[in-house]
């Protein structure tokens, strides 16, 4: 029988905080569910923990792989997925237990393609609430709706565990996928990437995704250059993006620097150049646009490189400008 969600758990050495995770989707209030967890080549007992509830418990599914990355193992979960929506749990995270209940609810109400529901962050104390008794939301419907809508979202925000996505989007020719080995905001580059294929979204106001912030996790270490390297090169590779999105892609990108020049591996030879690098050929080709961004993030871009640097994109920004000018003053 096709199980109405299929929840995919990516799981690297969480071992303390994985029953807790688990227990949140035994104790779902919506029960049409497979929850498809891949330990990626964890050493602390975690996935021992997932045999124990696969056994206990069908609708669990443990699947053990050599460690390959947090983008990989949710790979894997979708190729493996049979239900009708897919959705996403970290090992270290927790629903509440209306969470699919929300999900369900708006799915029919509405036979959406995408729900993006809400989350608060966590510091493991919590009195979870038992049910969902209204849930407002904003419906988006046609492409050029939805596309405006997630480019402002998941340049923002681009948790991919917010969202419940039709798996039969997932599943046509193209093959949309986290981008394998990349473990710096891989979520908004897979979100962005599903957005063309998604004709009706909503955008519902229940708060039930619990996320753990822990300084050991990967958005609370060091950042090398090859990560913020490895974006820039993903997004410059979604060509053509709307004329309308360009605001919401410098943003983004402007706060990577910013993320990175403050979680930056100090040890790193070179780091500056690299990023310098890609930071100049993201304006050159307009990905990045300079006068959009906000003060703040623009004075990132100019934080990230010694003296000489800075006058190496005043003078890029000036001829951009000049030229924009010349061609008004052309037409």
């Amino acid at each position: 029988m096709t199980p109405f969600f299929s929840i995919i758990i990516p799981v690297y050495n969480v071992a303390p905080y994985l029953r807790e995770c688990l227990d949140s989707v035994l104790d779902q209030t919506f029960t049409d569910w497979e929850a498809i967890c891949v330990d990626d080549g964890s050493t602390d007992g975690s996935g021992a923990i997932l045999d124990e509830y696969a056994a206990r418990d069908h609708r669990f599914r443990a699947i053990h792989q050599i460690n390959a990355g947090v983008s990989t193992s949710r790979n894997v979960g979708i190729d493996s997925a049979i239900g009708k929506y897919i959705t996403f749990l970290d090992g270290d995270d927790v629903y509440e237990p209306f969470w699919l209940e929300a999900f369900r609810g708006l799915i029919d109400e509405t036979n959406a393609d995408l729900v993006r529901l809400r989350m608060k962050t966590w510091n493991g104390d919590r009195k979870p609430a038992v049910s969902v008794t209204e849930c407002r939301y904003r419906a988006l419907v046609g492409n050029d709706e939805v596309v405006d809508w997630g480019y402002a979202t998941y340049c923002a925000e681009g948790w991919s565990w917010l969202n419940a996505i039709k798996r039969a989007c997932l599943m046509d020719s193209r093959g949309v996928r986290f981008p394998a080995g990349m473990k710096f905001m891989e979520d908004n580059v897979f979100m962005l990437k599903v957005l063309p294929l998604i004709h009706k979204a909503i955008q519902g106001e229940a708060v039930g995704y619990l996320y753990r912030q822990r300084p050991l996790s990967v958005c609370g270490g060091h950042r090398d250059s090859s990560m913020i390297a490895r974006l820039f090169v993903e997004i410059g590779e979604m060509v053509p993006h709307p004329v309308s999105a360009r605001k919401d892609i410098s943003w983004m990108l402007g706060r990577s620097v910013l993320d990175w020049r403050k979680h930056q591996d100090r040890s790193e030879k070179g780091a500056d150049s690299v990023v310098l690098g890609h930071v100049i050929s993201a304006i050159k080709t307009s990905l990045i646009h300079l006068p959009d961004l906000p003060a703040r993030w623009r004075f990132g871009f100019f934080a990230t490189v010694v003296i000489h640097s800075f006058l190496v994109i005043d003078v890029l920004l000036f001829m951009q400008r000049i030229w924009g000018a010349t061609r008004r003053f052309v037409k």
